[in-house]
């Protein structure tokens, strides 16, 4: 009996340790766009600094803050917005002029 008890014990404790929520099947945390504008420039002091359309449509964002801090959004047509991705250290560049290389 000792051993069978002994036995649940160890499948308990087994099942226990491997059965965990898997994190990376969860998406991204996604909200009204009102509400991320508003949390991103209160907690934040983040403003859209730059946007553009992706091949499906959605717009993506990004937030800045003088201080370096930064927040790529995605909002879905019709659709919540996403935060994607957040960081530090964000700084501009200034973008190289384009040479035109056609033969004369």
């Amino acid at each position: 009996m000792n051993a069978t008890r002994w036995a649940v014990a160890l499948i308990c404790a087994l099942a226990a340790f491997f059965i965990t929520p898997v994190r990376a099947q969860q998406g991204p945390p996604c909200y009204a766009r009102e509400q991320v504008v508003e949390h991103l420039a209160e907690r934040f002091g983040e403003a859209m600094t730059a946007a553009g359309v992706d091949a499906r449509g959605n717009l993506v964002q990004v937030f800045s803050a003088p201080e370096g801090s930064w927040t790529i959004v995605v909002t879905i047509p019709g659709g919540p917005s996403c935060i994607m991705m957040a960081g530090e250290g964000w700084s501009w560049a200034e973008p190289e002029p384009v040479i035109d290389e056609a033969p004369s």
